[in-house]
């Protein structure tokens, strides 16, 4: 146990360990932790200080890492900069059990062999995190200061499950995980991509919930397995995928890819992806871009897809076709400004159908 009142600059290596595998039980930093190489044999406890900019930690679990910030220095406002690489796991499968930053992550590398159970900053803007698994991330923004607005833009590398992602700000990044429970963004989805492996099983979704205040936009969401809810205010430039990885971008102006997945053809869906379902999309409406419209160039398909709300469509997109593809729609519902169409039951070649550039296509 080790007590600092100052800044913490030196390296630290313990080789040994206690009874329960500890070889740091305390390390408590009042400023902030520069540059620091700590090794350890076996696990620590708790690490704490102001602010840790650079460094590593490495163990072979840790209980907490914290920084505090100090509110009569405005420079120190906690951020941590630090990389985390954690071989082992305690009795419960957990490398890390808690994370938590007052300021921003800025660029860590933290990879656990294990769990990790909650990582909460006030952002985090840059670096990665590699685990089996997560229990809960979460940013939370800064009222005392505006321009910290909680956004997240880690890139995550999950080999099972993350049960809740909360971001009180804008979401971007790329995630290849298993299967997430929850997503809340309140801000928008940008430039996202979330690959998500768990294949179709009626207990565990891919996705379970995502929920995003504003926009998605410019993102992906494709999985192998089954998709839950998904709702948005407005939705532009994206694709929601369940049942395949595989996508082309061969449609365009000109002819020339937009960056958006091309809306696959539904045989392809019905006879080539895996038989995954999409429970609902419902695109509210809330947003519009500056011509009025809250669904602009999107493709969402699945072999089912169950409920499907969606409105305010840009219908004239260059001649390059957008819209819906699976085996079967159970629902499905269009409102602009003349009111509401519903669909429903459409499980055949027949029921397709187009509204200019908007397709409908059923196998």
């Amino acid at each position: 146990r080790r007590s600092i009142s100052g800044d913490f600059e030196a390296d630290v290596t313990l080789a040994g360990q206690d009874k329960r595998g500890m070889s740091l039980n305390k390390l408590q930093v009042a400023g902030t932790i520069i540059g620091s190489q700590i090794n350890l044999a076996g696990a620590a406890g708790t690490i704490m200080a102001a602010q840790w900019d650079t460094g590593s930690l490495n163990a072979a679990w840790v209980k907490n890492v914290m920084t505090k910030g100090n509110r009569r220095k405005h420079a120190m406002a906690g951020d941590f900069g630090a990389n985390l690489t954690l071989t082992g796991q305690d009795k419960r499968g957990m490398s890390l059990n808690k994370l938590q930053v007052a300021g921003k992550i800025v660029g860590s590398q933290i990879n656990v062999a294990g769990g990790a159970g909650t990582i909460m900053a006030a952002q985090w803007d840059t670096g990665s995190l590699t685990a089996a698994w997560v229990k809960n991330i979460m940013t939370k923004g800064n009222r005392r200061d505006p321009s910290i607005t909680g956004d997240m833009g880690a890139e995550l590398n999950v080999a099972w499950n993350i049960n809740k992602v909360l971001v009180a700000g804008d979401l971007s990044g790329v995630w290849n995980i298993g299967s997430v429970n929850t997503v809340t963004v309140r801000g928008s989805l940008i430039d996202a991509q979330m690959w998500l492996s768990q294949g179709p099983d009626n207990k565990l979704k891919s996705l379970g919930k995502l929920s995003v205040s504003n926009w998605i936009d410019n993102s992906r969401i494709h999985s192998m397995g089954n998709i839950g809810s998904v709702t948005a205010a407005a939705i532009q430039n994206s694709s929601i995928f369940a049942g395949t990885f595989d996508w082309e971008d061969n449609q365009g102006a000109g002819g020339v890819g937009d960056g958006v997945p091309d809306l696959p053809e539904a045989l392809e869906v019905a006879n080539e992806w895996s038989a995954a379902w999409i429970q609902s999309l419902t695109i509210t409406g809330k947003l519009k871009s500056p011509a009025g419209y809250s669904l602009i160039n999107c493709n969402i398909a699945a072999a089912e897809l169950k409920k499907i709300s969606i409105c305010y469509a840009s219908l004239a997109n260059d001649g390059v076709p957008f819209g819906l593809s699976a085996d079967a729609i159970d629902t499905l519902s269009y409102k602009d400004a003349g009111g509401t169409s519903v669909w429903t039951s459409l499980s055949d070649a027949v029921d397709s159908f187009e509204i200019q550039d908007l397709k409908v296509q059923l196998a």
